[in-house]
């Protein structure tokens, strides 16, 4: 007598091969998620940290990075990124001063995000003297030309190297009896730094990266929304202000 309840070879065949084909086609889904996500995430941190990634032209985004704060925005044209109220630290709305800072600011050009000290490009130090330095592997030079003529190709400067690689107040070295370029000047009578493109002086920073990447730099204030807060003495640094490009 034949056993009604017995499954047919051929149906047991077909299971497995459905079995197979659906493995298959879950493998391949899981490939094109991990590929959509990497697009989605384009340009990641060292380390495969994702980076600040603004897809569309005039958006802005906030920073990602751990007691990082501030703006980014992306220009409408020519792939500027700008900086504003950039600050590494404590943020207390009540308190006085408003924010504890960091002693170190650092910030990664090629992630578009702040960072730490082992991936950053720019260092910032977190105090009233605004110096901004780069690594060893990294170069650093200045020219005393507007930041969009450089940027939109208008202009191709002559480039000074910045043998220390770091740059902040303008100033005379007393002892070489020469100017040593800086970002900003220093009113002494007000104890208020007062940053040279916002006196009618035009200066690009130029930094080139241990990996051959080069970004110009106009580095901007160091007050929050670049308004001190008292005609003497502000208290509302260092709040840093700054855009770039890769070129």
């Amino acid at each position: 007598m034949k056993n009604l309840n017995a499954t047919p070879a051929t149906a047991g065949k077909s299971t497995k091969t459905n079995r197979i084909i659906l493995g298959m086609a879950a493998g391949v889904l899981a490939v094109l998620a991990v590929a959509c996500q990497k697009e989605n995430n384009a340009g990641l941190r060292p380390g495969n940290e994702v980076a600040v990634v603004i897809s569309n032209p005039g958006d802005s985004a906030a920073f990602t990075y751990a007691n990082t704060f501030g703006k980014l925005f992306r220009s409408s044209t020519n792939e500027i990124y700008t900086v504003k109220n950039f600050l590494q630290g404590t943020v207390n709305n009540t308190g006085n001063p408003p924010h504890i800072a960091n002693s170190k600011y650092y910030y990664s050009l090629r992630s578009n995000d702040g960072t730490d000290s082992v991936n950053a490009d720019l260092v910032f130090s977190g105090t009233a003297n605004a110096d901004v330095s780069v690594y060893t592997a990294y170069t650093l030079s200045f020219a005393r030309t507007s930041f969009d003529s450089i940027a939109t190709g208008l202009v191709s400067p002559t480039w000074t190297s910045i043998a220390t690689k770091k740059i902040g107040l303008n100033s005379i070295d007393t002892v070489n009896y020469t100017v040593v370029a800086g970002w900003y000047n220093y009113n002494i009578v007000r104890h208020e730094a007062l940053p040279v493109i916002e006196h009618g002086k035009f200066l690009t920073v130029r930094a080139t990266t241990a990996g051959g990447r080069t970004f110009i730099i106009e580095l901007q204030d160091l007050y929050s929304n670049r308004t001190p807060n008292a005609y003497k003495t502000p208290s509302n640094y260092p709040y840093l202000h700054f855009r770039y490009k890769e070129i």
